[in-house]
């Protein structure tokens, strides 16, 4: 026997491998936010643009949850709070036509208003 299970290839009508580990990983969303919310203020700017982009993908899982949370930080009185959420918009944005797309047009003033903070 080769190890390899039978049922493994996908049937027809059945989710891709992507879709599945998308499902899987969506119930880990919310504590992988919460990890990186903890970490969006580092000092270190390499920490905060990993952040960035952790959290920028991290909203293309969930995007109806985590976009209105990730404004929330938009008003932060901590500057590098407020910069990391430009960055994650920026990730976000990177990728291409994604179901955000509708979402993030609504409010994508709002988040380019940041690039006009002094801090």
């Amino acid at each position: 026997s080769s190890g390899i299970n039978a049922e493994w290839p996908l049937r027809p009508g059945s989710m891709s491998d992507h879709e599945e580990n998308i499902a899987v990983l969506k119930n880990y969303v919310p504590d992988i936010w919460n990890l990186l919310v903890r970490y969006m203020e580092s000092p270190e700017e390499g920490s905060r643009k990993i952040v960035a982009a952790c959290l920028g993908k991290l909203m293309l899982i969930d995007h109806e949850t985590l976009l209105p949370k990730l404004l929330e930080y938009r008003t932060s009185p901590r500057p590098f709070a407020r910069s990391t959420v430009v960055t994650a918009i920026k990730y976000t944005v990177k990728e291409g036509h994604q179901p955000i797309d509708p979402m993030l047009r609504h409010y994508i003033g709002q988040f380019l208003s940041l690039l006009e903070d002094e801090d």
